[in-house]
């Protein structure tokens, strides 16, 4: 599940739970929390000498929450998908075969 992330200014990483997000013309900062995947405001400060930043600007899908659920649930799935079709054979179809 992507983070979705403001659209608007640069969004800068700054620990693996929280992000600045600078405005375009760099005067506003905003602090959000990752908090279950979803990006919370936590403060907003402005300067009139406005911001300086370093680093890449995230866009939403350049975060992902869980990742590791994209991986198990087709894994789970495949391997239902297959024991129902062995107890399909074993219940119906190996019975009607003489």
């Amino acid at each position: 599940m992507d983070v979705s992330l403001p659209t608007t200014g640069c969004n800068i990483l700054i620990s693996s739970s929280s992000f600045y997000n600078y405005s375009n013309d760099l005067h506003t900062r905003n602090q959000y929390y990752i908090y279950e995947g979803v990006a919370h405001l936590q403060s907003s400060s402005y300067s009139q000498y406005g911001y300086t930043y370093t680093g890449t600007c995230l866009n939403t899908g350049d975060l992902i929450y869980k990742p590791e659920l994209k991986v198990i649930f087709p894994c789970l799935q495949f391997a239902l998908i297959v024991f129902v079709l062995i107890l399909i054979y074993k219940l119906f179809i190996k019975r009607l075969m003489p």
